[in-house]
């Protein structure tokens, strides 16, 4: 799967954001996905309470599970 994501890149770009999941603000996603051909594609995402948004350490355990 790897292979038809990135193809030949050595070196992906990979996009890491928060997006907020339901109107009252209390629950986030945060999503991890490769650019290809003009487009994103989610390659792994996690849900977390607004207590957790954006938090460094929240961001290193993403990072490291991904």
């Amino acid at each position: 799967m790897a292979n038809r994501l990135i193809g030949k890149q050595h070196q992906p770009i990979i996009l890491v954001d928060w997006s907020d999941l339901d109107p009252r603000k209390q629950h986030f996603l945060l999503r991890a996905s490769v650019a290809a051909e003009g487009r994103a594609l989610t390659v792994f995402e996690q849900t977390y309470p607004v207590t957790q948004k954006e938090k460094p350490n929240v961001h290193r355990l993403f990072m490291t599970a991904l």
